[in-house]
């Protein structure tokens, strides 16, 4: 006959038992900061396109001219960041980078700054060449800009970095994405 009392967990199966779920955390830690990390440069460059394809909306809707306007992570006045931003027409100067937004005028509108280090830490938005959308700033600060006509087409002024296309960067330093605008207008992530 077997005594009443259950036989307790021994310390070598609870040893054990931990040691199997360190041994898993330590494979899987690896994999889910890398989804992670994935996952917000996708984020960052999903929301940089849909600027931009609202960029090209309003141009069409309201006839005005509009762009998605943007600094690189070196930026000493705005790192990381971007904004919509609108003008009557070609004859009016795009609202100053200094100006924080929202911002409307009869011929001027900027929406408020999107700081891409807050939304999605660790991604950066790198361009490879100095004041190709102008130099508000001055000293050579590295921008992009996504312009549309009024007619909703990609302006030739338009620069997003090299290659055509805005890349966004992970944390590790790896291009994660790639943000690009056609001249019809469409804009792809890849």
């Amino acid at each position: 006959m077997h005594p009443s009392n259950p036989r307790g967990v021994t310390l070598i199966e609870v040893l054990m038992v931990v040691a199997i779920f360190a041994i898993i955390a330590a494979v899987g830690l690896p994999n889910l900061i890398g989804a992670l990390q994935r996952n917000r440069a996708r984020g960052a460059a999903d929301t940089i396109a849909v600027a931009a394809r609202d960029a090209r909306a309003r141009a069409v809707s309201t006839g005005w001219e509009f762009r998605v306007f943007g600094f690189n992570n070196e930026s000493a006045t705005r790192p990381n960041q971007f904004r919509i931003e609108g003008r009557a027409n070609s004859g009016v100067a795009w609202p100053a980078a200094a100006v924080v937004g929202p911002m409307t005028t009869d011929t001027q509108m900027a929406e408020r700054w999107t700081d891409m280090a807050v939304e999605y830490p660790g991604v950066r938005l790198n361009v490879g060449d100095a004041g190709q959308c102008g130099d508000p700033l001055g000293g050579g600060v590295q921008t992009f800009c996504i312009e549309y006509s009024s007619r909703g087409l990609l302006n030739g002024l338009s620069y997003q970095g090299p290659g055509g296309n805005l890349q966004v960067v992970d944390a590790g330093g790896n291009v994660a994405r790639r943000v690009g605008a056609a001249v019809a207008g469409a804009v792809r992530v890849f």
